[in-house]
């Protein structure tokens, strides 16, 4: 099995545990309070910061869904 496909496959398993479904949860309610919050924003510099803060959370579960997706490419 490839390294891609390994990956892929450590992934799904890893979303099938649920300490991680309660991890993914949290991570999706921290990146909606941010997004949230960029309706209050008084500044310029304080919707760079709550943006980029959903970014980043949101960019580990795209990382997780894309690794998944490219492991099921390679099979």
């Amino acid at each position: 099995m490839a390294a891609e496909q390994e990956r892929a496959q450590a992934l799904r398993f890893m979303q099938d545990m649920v300490g991680w479904q309660i991890v993914e949860q949290h991570i999706r309610e921290r990146a909606a309070d941010r997004r949230e919050q960029l309706m209050t924003c008084s500044n310029w510099e304080e919707v760079l910061q709550h943006r980029a803060g959903a970014e980043a959370l949101e960019s580990v579960l795209l990382f997780i869904e894309q690794t998944i997706r490219e492991g099921n490419e390679e099979e």
